[in-house]
């Protein structure tokens, strides 16, 4: 159970513990781009290497994330590592040395609890924007992040699309998460009193968090689920959707079906 933390309404983006969802005075953000999972949907190919140096048309799969969040008001990235821990940080040493290792060399921490060692890396309060590797997408970053200051109060705002997928997040009429459901198998999550289910869509792999989660963060350890974790947290401080359908969003993380072949882009 989350535990109900006070909350101060400044503004429309005042996160609750008075620190802004997005520094309206300083549109600069911290990128996050998990890195550490097992990619076992793409063996063969990261028998030997983790996820990020699998190379899609040419490039190792972090190339293209990276070259991608240029020039959208960044101010430091950070990566973790896992899986073949040592290739991913000897590759970013030398061809990315500006970037922030979280180091799971130890210990897998899952999606949430990688989230959450990675914000207290970081150390800041500015956003952090999280960008899955494994997605091929012609989504504007940098016009998300303008527009952030204008968004409702919420501690996170989730990029979603309306597109087929197995395991769809769940919102009321205002676009405040209230549950999620997987399609194949019929299990359901709900949020904790929340609105009645008014749409459903399919998670991007894209999305802003203020850093002041990490308190909601610390009910759950040291490894968990993220997705879990925001509808728990759901339950007590808003997390929105926002819908983007004018742009695609390419699942770059599993072998294609038809030809057995590596992914590409699109």
């Amino acid at each position: 159970m989350v535990k109900k933390q006070s909350t101060v309404h400044d503004s429309e983006i005042t996160a609750d513990d008075g620190q802004s969802t997005v520094n309206c005075a300083d549109m600069r953000v911290n990128l996050f781009v998990p890195t550490a999972g097992l990619g076992t949907r793409l063996l063969p190919l990261t028998a030997d290497k983790p996820k990020a140096l699998v190379e899609v048309s040419g490039k190792p799969m972090i190339e293209w994330i990276l070259q991608r969040c240029q020039n959208v008001y960044l101010d430091k990235t950070i990566v973790n590592a896992h899986h073949f821990a040592d290739k991913l940080i000897d590759y970013l040493h030398i061809n990315h040395p500006e970037l922030l290792i979280s180091d799971e060399t130890g210990k897998l921490l899952n999606t949430g609890g990688g989230l959450k060692k990675a914000i207290k890396t970081l150390n800041d309060d500015k956003t952090v924007i999280v960008h899955n590797v494994d997605i091929d997408t012609n989504f504007d970053l940098k016009s998300f992040i303008e527009k952030m200051p204008h968004f409702p109060y919420g501690i996170a705002h989730l990029v979603v699309s309306d597109r087929k997928s197995s395991r769809y997040l769940r919102f009321d009429e205002d676009m405040k998460l209230c549950g999620w459901i997987n399609t194949k198998t019929g299990e359901t999550k709900k949020v904790e009193n929340s609105k009645p289910v008014f749409y459903q869509y399919a998670f991007s792999g894209i999305h802003a968090v203020s850093p002041s989660i990490s308190k909601y963060f610390d009910d759950f350890g040291e490894v968990f689920d993220l997705i879990s974790a925001y509808l728990q947290i759901a339950s007590v401080v808003p997390i929105y959707g926002h819908l983007y359908n004018d742009c695609y969003f390419h699942d770059l993380g599993k072998i294609e079906k038809e030809t057995g072949n590596p992914p590409s882009l699109l």
